[in-house]
């Protein structure tokens, strides 16, 4: 697709601004109740003040980025006009000579725009420019640094990379706000109360201005001239004729880079409008904890790592080290990682497998990628190691999928610590959406449209009134339905990314590569996999890259494996044969047929096990290597018909030949102790110090809350009696 350029003294100008998409969380900017002069600045301002500002205007050349100069216009602009408002006055008022004392530094254009392209609405990489919106949530939350601390395009790094975060927090947004592009009069207040706009829009030939240093020029659009590409920019002032615009084309553009862009244009080319105050920047001492001032023996830990500097509310709130402490029993207690830092541990995938940028100051989301799972766990080793043995242990969590990636953060941020604190560097991978919240929608609506509630709804509510009238009959009607209502072809496309994760360039594939590297460097290592329902499925897809690598893995514990049989042989059972993985070390925690028929997702009667088993597959009952009776070797122990049984064994022994070929060839070669029928009703999630304790019903979903089985699991991979046990892993 070919840029969108104009031409001015030899220089193409690209134009990458992209428009806003429509977003109805945007706070709108509702503007006060007070008179507005007939033009802001006055002339003399303008005449006196802006020739003064044009050390300050950028010349972006052919970089492009526009969204982040035109923001960094904005907040230049403010700053300075600022720093003029707080000079002394005479009588006479401001004069020329005193503006040679309004200096100001001026932000990073290349920040704000990396910024905008982590936060704007397009996912991955593969695309020219950004969006408004993209830009200022990335203010919002990062701040503004120096250009002297983020120079060019590139991000900086190494030590470079904390100094820009630090300062970009001492320059905070406090807040913005959407402006109805269309309201002449909302721009004109918002302009008036803070002191400039950051807007883009549709530009044509008449944007190509020369230098014109005594008046203001006007753009002017010939007749029927077409547009050539969408630009941001600065909006700072507004007279009769339109609004006073500060471009990034360098101070020869216009009146010191300064032109008036008419209303009846901005009418007809606006794309958007945005209004943002500057925040007050706060300084937090940084914690201190000394033995000898406390009597619970509390000691520093790990200091994670400096991504707890990477966002603007943790450098201006937190020490960026963390503490664990120690109750009066001597056991160590943690607390909760911010959201930040749980993004530090955590690689986020979309569609096809593909990593997604989280974390800033990086120049790829392969960089990114790279620091979480080599460099930070490398150096996390380097300075604690000492603490927990010679050896890394470095466990990846794999997330199903039942959850958003919202969610799953939530979990990280209460698991992850309990990991850290004995000694296991965690990782964890998760997707971008929930394939529950993908599905529930759908079941929702099939059922209003197959199913009207009896008579007594109203008095039970709709729930209560469905679930008296889903019976079996109604269980195998909705999954007849699956196959005509999308959910189906959704499930699909989940393991078709679980697949594509591990191709060349994809996000399992890098993961992979960079933790060959990190054991690499240090002389070894222990990989220790866990995986929740269709986080197996990358599990099986991992091991088998892993063969190529000749890497093997210490341990891998399966939580409620939502693939099929199938696929659990020439994965699972083909890394037991190749020696990838010890069949000692394979670990099965699995559902009780009754606790899954006792389980629901949205209106379907049964667990999600039983939905992709009887609906989702190719074939209807397909085995899964998560449901009970796959384990169970006595046929009589197995109700009749529970598989599909292809037609070539329906006359014979009507045998399923993927469950015959795992329990003859590899279920005889994992202990029994190592699979786990879980039949209790409830999990406790949550203990408290006075012997207090909060359960939730044992759930598909609720293994990841289950303390008892996290604890379980951190001793077993520790080799010795968790130390901190877990003790809160409950939603909130």
């Amino acid at each position: 697709m070919p840029r969108n350029e104009i031409s001015l003294d030899s220089t193409d100008y690209v134009l990458d601004a992209r428009p806003d998409r429509i977003d109805h969380r945007d706070r709108p900017y509702q503007p006060p109740l007070i008179s507005l002069p007939s033009r802001w600045p006055t002339e003399r301002d303008i005449a006196l003040a802006l020739p003064y500002f044009s050390a300050l205007v950028d010349d972006q050349g052919t970089e492009g980025a526009c969204t982040g100069f035109g923001l960094a216009a904005v907040i230049n602009f403010v700053i300075w006009r600022d720093t003029v408002l707080r000079l002394p006055r005479s009588d006479r008022g401001l004069l020329a000579i005193d503006l040679d004392q309004a200096i100001s530094p001026a932000v990073s254009p290349y920040q704000l725009y990396h910024l905008a392209r982590t936060y704007d609405e397009w996912e991955g990489e593969d695309y020219e420019g950004s969006s408004c919106r993209g830009a200022v949530k990335g203010y919002h939350k990062h701040g503004a640094c120096l250009k002297s601390l983020w120079p060019e395009k590139k991000p900086p790094t190494g030590e470079a990379r904390s100094l820009w975060q630090a300062d970009a927090a001492s320059r905070p947004l406090g807040a913005y706000y959407r402006i109805d592009r269309l309201s002449i009069n909302d721009l004109q207040a918002a302009i008036y109360e803070v002191g400039a706009v950051y807007a883009s829009a549709k530009v044509h030939g008449g944007w190509k201005l020369s230098s014109s240093p005594d008046k203001l020029p006007v753009i002017r659009r010939a007749p029927m001239a077409p547009h050539i590409g969408a630009h941001s920019f600065a909006i700072i002032g507004y007279e009769s004729r339109g609004f006073i615009v500060q471009n990034s084309w360098g101070g020869d553009w216009g009146y010191y880079g300064f032109a008036i862009l008419p209303y009846d244009d901005w009418a007809h080319s606006a794309l958007d409008a945005w209004v943002a105050v500057m925040g007050a920047p706060t300084s937090v001492a940084a914690d201190h904890v000394d033995d000898e001032t406390t009597n619970t023996g509390v000691m520093q830990a790990m200091t994670l790592h400096s991504y707890r500097k990477d966002s603007l509310s943790l450098a201006t709130t937190r020490n960026p080290g963390w503490f664990w402490g120690r109750s009066d029993s001597g056991e160590r207690t943690v607390s909760p990682l911010s959201r930040e830092e749980a993004y530090g541990l955590t690689v986020v995938l979309e569609n096809d497998g593909r990593p997604l940028r989280r974390r800033v100051g990086f120049e790829s989301v392969g960089e990114a990628l790279e620091e979480i799972v080599h460099q930070l766990p490398k150096r996390w080793f380097q300075n604690f190691g000492e603490e927990f043995g010679d050896t890394l242990k470095l466990m990846v969590f794999f997330h199903g999928g039942l959850n958003s990636e919202t969610d799953s953060l939530r979990r990280i941020e209460k698991m992850a610590p309990y990991f850290l604190a004995n000694g296991i560097y965690p990782l964890f991978i998760t997707w971008r959406t929930s394939f529950r919240d993908s599905i529930t929608g759908i079941l929702e609506d099939s059922l209003q449209r197959f199913f009207r509630p009896p008579t007594r709804a109203d008095s039970l509510g709709w729930r209560e009134a469905i679930r008296e009238q889903v019976s079996e009959a109604t269980d195998r009607a909705i999954e007849v339905a699956c196959q005509q209502l999308l959910v189906k072809p959704i499930w699909t496309q989940m393991k078709q990314n679980a697949q594509a994760a591990i191709a060349r360039d994809r996000g399992m594939y890098l993961v992979a590569q960079s933790i060959e590297k990190l054991f690499g460097e240090l002389g070894g290592g222990e990989l220790h996999l866990i995986g929740h329902s269709a986080g197996s499925l990358p599990i099986g897809h991992l091991l088998r890259r892993l063969q190529t690598r000749s890497m093997s893995v210490q341990s891998c514990r399966l939580f409620a494996p939502a693939c099929t049989t199938d696929f659990a042989n020439d994965h699972f059972g083909r890394a037991f044969e190749r020696e990838v993985l010890s069949p000692d070390d394979f670990y099965l925690h699995v559902l009780s047929d009754k606790l899954e028929r006792d389980d629901n997702i949205s209106r379907y009667g049964k667990s999600l096990l039983y939905l992709v088993s009887r609906a989702l597959e190719i074939n209807h009952k397909e085995p899964l290597l998560g449901l009970e009776y796959l384990h169970q070797t006595d046929p009589a122990q197995v109700p009749n018909d529970f598989w599909h049984i292809p037609m070539s064994r329906r006359e014979g022994d009507r045998v399923n030949p993927d469950v015959q070929r795992w329990q003859e060839n590899f279920l005889p070669l994992i202990p029994t102790k190592n699979i786990t029928v879980h039949t209790e009703t409830d999990v406790v999630t949550r203990v408290g110090s006075h012997g207090t304790s909060d359960t939730i019903r044992q759930t598909h979903g609720s293994f990841d809350n289950n303390i008892g089985l996290l604890t379980k699991c951190i001793s077993q991979i520790r080799g010795k009696e968790a130390n901190p046990k877990v003790t809160d892993l409950h939603d909130q």
